[in-house]
């Protein structure tokens, strides 16, 4: 008796790994992601990298604490960024802070950029883009939940269409040749 008991045991555990390396599998594949390879025609790669850094410099209170790798040769730049949002919970503001990744990669006349892992920061606990929107799933009959789910997804899409947006016309802007 005490062989099948171990047994059913194993068997439910085993059970439980494989959902759980399944649902990351999953999570891995849906990550969003925020990316377009862009092409500058009379932009060379010098000045392409120039504009990247000067928009780094630009867009965050400190280039020097967001730039993780800054690799001019390489034509990488790769930093850690921050915004807040306040969205309502019924009728009361609340307000977050999210963090995110940004990459842009330089070549002759073209740069590709990269933002994702894209997270909101609460009272110190870090939860990723992608489990918002697994929760508005699973409280998809809570209109209320979801409702604030979306308010915090669609805040956080609107930051990063602006920060593309910035960065897009950072890098196709005129050489000021004073």
């Amino acid at each position: 008796m005490r062989s099948i008991i171990s047994i059913y045991k194993y068997y439910n555990s085993m059970k439980k790994i494989i959902i759980c390396l399944i649902m990351l599998c999953s999570l891995a594949v849906q990550a969003k992601e925020f990316t377009e390879v862009v092409e500058i025609s009379g932009k060379n790669k010098s000045q392409l990298y120039s504009s990247a850094r000067e928009w780094f410099a630009e867009t965050f209170k400190s280039a020097e604490d967001v730039l993780q790798m800054d690799d001019s040769i390489a034509g990488k730049l790769i930093g850690k960024g921050m915004g807040d949002i306040t969205v309502k919970s019924g009728m009361v503001p609340v307000s977050f802070n999210y963090d995110f990744t940004v990459k842009v990669f330089i070549k002759e006349g073209k740069y590709k950029y990269i933002i994702q892992d894209i997270a909101v920061i609460s009272e110190g606990i870090r939860t990723n883009y992608e489990d918002y929107e697994a929760a508005k799933e699973k409280f998809k009959n809570k209109k209320k939940r979801v409702a604030f789910f979306d308010e915090i997804l669609n805040s956080i899409d609107s930051d990063m269409t602006q920060i593309v947006v910035s960065l897009k016309t950072k890098m196709k802007g005129i050489e000021d040749d004073w």
